[in-house]
C-alpha cells in the first residue's frame, strides 16, 4: 500500500506538468492533483501503522505522536522548498521577459519536477528499508517471531519504527 499510493503521488505531481497558461482545471490540474491525494490516503495510513508496529502498548501514543509531527513537519518543509523553487524559477524567467502568466507555469513545473524527484527518492527509500526488514541483517528472509524472540527484537522493532519515522519526514 505504501509504495502504491508513493507511485500514484509522483504520477500526479507528472501530470501536473501538462499546467499550460491556456489549460483548464478540470482536464488538466484535476488528473493530476486526484492522483496526489489517492496516493495519499494509503501512504498515511500505511506510515501510520508501520512507526507504531512493534512498540509497546505503553509507548504507543509516543510514536504516533512523533511520526504525526514528523509527517507535518516533513509536509510544511516539501511545501516551503516547493514554493521556493517555484518562486525563484517564476522570477529568474520574468527577468529574462517571460510574460508574468508563462513564468509562473514554467515555475510550478519546476516545482513539481521537484516534488516528484523527492517523492521517487523516498519510494527508494522505503523499498530499501522494507527489503532490508524483509531480510535482516543476514542477508537471509526472517522466520516468523515467537513471543520470546519478539522481546529479544524488541530493539531491532523500534530501530524500523525510526527507519518509518526518517521516511515521513523525507515526505
Amino acid at each position: 500500500m505504501l509504495l502504491g499510493g508513493m507511485s500514484l503521488m509522483t504520477i500526479g505531481l507528472f501530470l501536473l506538468l501538462r499546467i499550460t497558461p491556456e489549460q483548464n482545471y478540470v482536464g488538466t490540474i484535476l488528473p493530476g492533483m486526484l492522483l496526489v491525494c489517492l496516493g495519499m490516503g494509503p501512504s498515511f495510513t500505511t506510515m501510520g501503522i508501520l512507526g507504531t508496529q512493534g512498540v509497546r502498548q505503553e509507548e504507543q501514543g509516543l510514536a504516533a505522536g512523533l511520526l504525526s509531527t514528523t509527517q507535518q513537519v516533513g509536509q510544511g518543509l516539501m511545501l516551503a522548498v516547493m514554493t521556493a523553487v517555484a518562486t525563484a524559477q517564476t522570477a529568474a524567467l520574468h527577468a529574462q521577459g517571460v510574460p508574468v502568466q508563462a513564468a509562473q507555469v514554467f515555475g510550478f513545473h519546476t516545482a513539481f519536477v521537484v516534488g516528484a524527484g523527492i517523492t521517487s527518492l523516498a519510494f527508494l527509500i522505503v523499498l530499501t528499508v522494507l527489503n532490508q526488514r524483509k531480510r535482516g541483517s543476514t542477508g537471509e528472509p526472517q522466520r516468523a517471531m515467537s513471543g520470546r524472540d519478539h522481546k529479544k527484537n524488541r530493539r531491532a522493532s523500534v530501530l524500523a519504527t525510526e527507519n518509518v519515522y526518517e521516511i515521513s519526514t523525507i515526505l
